[in-house]
């Protein structure tokens, strides 16, 4: 596996950096603290996201209505609880993916000072 390098310490980049942000192209290092961004890969995956998003709440009714028939029950749960039931899972892993395709092959710069200069 790739290791990507902070452009401003120089020490190695995980996936727990990227996870701990709330925006995947704008994070902050572990080591010295400094905010670096990401430009090469974080459109497409944004994009994929959407369309992610989308699809996911498509199926979501879908599944809701199949279960409807067979469970009447199901048709009075309300719908953001039945789509964080099914949805959470997804999120976990498609965020531990973006972190891990992030560092491996993500262009990260920094645009404050270099350490030392």
């Amino acid at each position: 596996m790739k290791e990507t390098p902070c452009p401003n310490c120089g020490k190695p980049l995980t996936g727990d950096m990227v996870r701990s942000s709330n925006v995947p192209c704008q994070f902050r290092c572990g080591h010295c603290r400094e905010r670096l961004y990401e430009y090469k890969v974080s459109a497409p995956i944004m994009l994929v996201s959407l369309a992610a998003i989308v699809l996911l709440i498509y199926l979501l009714m879908l599944l809701r209505n199949a279960a409807g028939s067979v469970l009447p029950a199901v048709q009075h749960v309300p719908m953001a609880v039945f789509a964080l039931v099914c949805a959470y899972p997804v999120f976990i892993v498609s965020e531990r993916m973006i972190a891990k395709y992030v560092i491996q092959n993500g262009n990260i710069i920094y645009r404050g000072k270099r350490k030392g200069s």
